[in-house]
């Protein structure tokens, strides 16, 4: 396995075809093509699924780019430190919207911490319209978000799918059960809703179109946790993400949580940067990082995460 090939498996993932990833590196389509084969051969694995719209990377290929891009930052680093250079900390920018942070943040930065000390996180904490303008005005490096609207300036990784779970008062009729619950089962549901500029509320508002669910019109609030509270004080049920479901949650008297059946409603969670700073290290060590979150993070409950 050569160098130059994980170099064209990247540019093809960023570029999404062979005549682009050709373009980007400068070099003819057939040797893109050439080594990416011999790559495939050498692993035996495919790495891209060729189509007459493009080129699609596997599972597995995105895993490769995912370990080729820190490969080429470490390359840097010894260059660096091969010439002399002082290691310098820089800062990188970073966005994270409300309904997450708090929850992933105290995971993700030590983690960044320890992969790479040379890196200081300046985070900011806003919603996700906010920190798509600010990431394309160039105000944020790399931002967290859950949704897939972007322009073509920019690239987005998914690295992890967050499942939904249903937060309901322990006197409402489907509190009934522990057990996993249907979609349909909602209809007719008023659910508590996050304001307007959650991603979440409108995550929430499409599951009820799907399954003729109604919005709680008389309260919006702007924070899970006080989601949780007002589920706790009977007004009503709410769709949570799983990563805010705590052990604590579950054992609380007040509250019910009821996990969906498979295929469960969900939001991506996604690493989203301009074009040009794809191949920043930081980067590749957030991707990596959150891909290889463990289970007890990704789905920090007990009863509703059982089979």
């Amino acid at each position: 396995m050569n160098f130059r090939s994980l170099q064209y498996l990247v540019a093809l993932s960023q570029q999404g075809s062979f005549r682009g990833a050709a373009i980007s590196l400068g070099v003819a389509q057939p040797s893109v093509s050439t080594q990416i084969r011999r790559l495939e051969t050498e692993l035996g694995a495919q790495l891209v699924k060729r189509s007459s719209q493009g080129a699609q990377l596997t599972e597995v290929g995105q895993k490769i780019v995912v370990e080729a891009l820190e490969i080429f930052a470490i390359t840097d680093r010894i260059k660096a430190l091969a010439s002399g250079t002082e290691p310098v900390v820089h800062e990188v920018r970073l966005g994270v919207f409300p309904t997450l942070s708090p929850y992933l943040l105290p995971y993700l930065l030590p983690q960044m911490r320890k992969a790479a000390p040379d890196i200081h996180f300046l985070v900011e904490d806003e919603k996700s319209g906010v920190l798509k303008e600010h990431l394309r005005k160039g105000e944020l490096d790399v931002a967290i978000l859950a949704d897939d609207d972007f322009g073509p300036e920019m690239v987005q990784f998914p690295v992890l799918d967050e499942a939904f779970v249903l937060a309901l008062p322990v006197e409402h009729p489907l509190a009934r059960s522990y057990g996993s619950i249907d979609t349909g089962a909602l209809k007719g549901t008023e659910l508590l809703l996050l304001g307007d500029g959650h991603c979440l509320r409108d995550q929430t508002l499409v599951l009820c179109s799907q399954v003729g669910a109604k919005e709680r019109a008389d309260y919006h609030v702007n924070s899970v946790e006080t989601l949780k509270q007002m589920v706790r004080a009977g007004v009503g049920p709410a769709l949570i993400p799983s990563l805010a479901v705590s052990g604590t949650d579950e054992t609380d008297e007040d509250i019910r949580f009821r996990r969906f059946a498979s295929p469960p409603p969900k939001r991506i969670i996604r690493v989203v940067v301009r074009r040009e700073d794809a191949q920043k290290d930081y980067v590749a060590l957030l991707r990596k990082v959150m891909v290889a979150m463990p289970t007890r993070v990704r789905n920090p409950g007990l009863r509703i995460h059982l089979a």
